[in-house]
């Protein structure tokens, strides 16, 4: 796929972009509707590179393009002055110019389950040898460690809002605050594959129903 297709809600055509060379992989609009992220990789010498792109959807040609070579991008987020991307290896922080401005590494541990917050994130890290075993990182604006501490138990999922990192393991939240230390342990009614905090309330999502529990 190497094209993207913006529609209104009669779902009439408002804006097509196309890419001659690149696979597009994700896009994502920005809060105003107006810009347009999108994410997409190319071969080149025998390895994979991002190429991001920021479009107006009211121009043709690209307000933004960069580039990061022998880098597999599976999700990102545009701030201001920089482009976050997660990879399969480790976080960057990009300019507007492609250059390298924070990273973080994964040291040789998988990513399982990440979230972002702002310009904080959360990432769920584990050895390949030990899938009921995370270590749980909040990182900062520069993608420094907050804190760290260990999850021992499969996750399904992550939540995080700058006060606090909720963990799910099947219907089971487990909640921590920001030293790393268990605050609370709460159980959904039903079964659930996604969680998000939404205000006071941390919410389960599955493709039949949506729970709610107060936090």
């Amino acid at each position: 796929m190497n094209e993207v297709i913006v529609y209104d809600e009669k779902h009439e055509e408002l804006y097509r972009w196309f890419s001659a060379s690149e696979y597009v992989s994700k896009a994502k609009f920005n809060q105003d509707g107006n810009k347009l992220f999108v994410n997409s990789m190319v071969a080149k010498n025998g390895s994979i590179t991002t190429v991001q792109y920021m479009l107006n959807i009211e121009k043709v040609d690209p307000e933004h393009r960069v580039e990061v070579n022998d880098f597999i991008a599976i999700d990102f987020e545009y701030f201001n002055d920089f482009i976050r991307m997660i990879g399969d290896r480790d976080i960057i922080d990009v300019n507007f110019n492609g250059e390298i401005i924070n990273k973080m590494s994964f040291e040789n541990k998988k990513l399982e389950k990440y979230e972002f917050s702002g310009k904080n994130i959360v990432v769920a890290l584990a050895n390949d040898s030990n899938s009921f075993y995370s270590q749980i990182k909040v990182l900062d604006i520069k993608l420094k460690e907050v804190t760290a501490f260990d999850y021992n138990n499969n996750i399904d999922d992550i939540a995080f809002d700058n006060k606090q990192v909720v963990c799910l393991t099947d219907d089971n939240l487990t909640i921590y605050n920001l030293k790393g230390e268990k605050t609370d342990e709460k159980i959904f009614d039903n079964k659930v594959g996604k969680i998000q905090i939404i205000g006071n309330n941390i919410v389960g999502i599955n493709k039949n129903h949506v729970d709610k529990i107060d936090n």
